[in-house]
């Protein structure tokens, strides 16, 4: 089945390294702001791995861990590593294969589930809920 029967569709399209990379701009950014607080960098746990970071500060410190999470979402898909992937042209070429449409702009947010925010989880989703023929759906 494809995009046309499930409304989804995924494609073999990056190398796990450069994937793994891209998650680096991630942790990167949790420690750009950490840095910026008066709380101790050391207690914002930066040697858990960066799926468990954000859960460690919460058991500490719900505030601290919160403002991470928004400061994730908002801002770090501007990171290097995250630009490369989403503005590698290939992205829209297959997106627009497997669509069988010209598609035009791309909004690229880091969406984090995080356990420790179950209210805040974002499961995968189109914005679009029915392609109804015109250029943005309803």
């Amino acid at each position: 089945m494809g995009f046309a029967e499930q409304g989804y569709a995924a494609a073999p399209l990056f190398d796990p390294d450069q994937v793994r990379a891209a998650q680096l701009d991630v942790a990167d950014h949790i420690d750009r702001i950490a840095r910026a607080l008066y709380l101790p960098f050391e207690q914002t746990c930066p040697d858990a791995p960066p799926r468990e970071r954000i859960d460690r500060i919460y058991a500490r410190e719900r505030s601290v861990a919160n403002l991470l999470r928004v400061a994730l979402c908002t801002d770090a898909h501007r990171g290097p590593r995250l630009q490369a992937l989403a503005n590698d042209p290939r992205l829209i070429e297959t997106a627009q294969q497997l669509s069988g449409r010209d598609l035009v702009g791309k909004i690229v947010r880091v969406r984090a589930s995080i356990a420790c925010f179950p209210e805040h989880r974002h499961a995968w989703h189109s914005d679009v809920a029915r392609d109804d023929g015109t250029a943005c759906g309803k």
